[in-house]
């Protein structure tokens, strides 16, 4: 397993989960993840930018410790 491979899993893994994991309470819906590269984030890390449908962005980066 290398980030390349971690963030591919993290990936799929926020785009296609079908499980409620925000509880009731949440109406929030995912509206977008992208690669930084995709996203041009400026970094030579590995990550992810997720948006939701409120207008709030998270950037989630991959570091593989040693």
């Amino acid at each position: 397993m290398d980030a390349q491979k971690m963030k591919n899993l993290l990936m799929q893994l926020l785009a296609g989960g079908d499980e409620d994991v925000l509880g009731e309470d949440e109406d929030l819906l995912l509206s977008e993840v992208r690669t930084f590269k995709d996203a041009g984030v400026c970094t030579y890390n590995e990550g992810l930018v997720v948006n939701w449908d409120d207008d709030t962005e998270f950037q989630i980066t991959i570091v593989q410790s040693e």
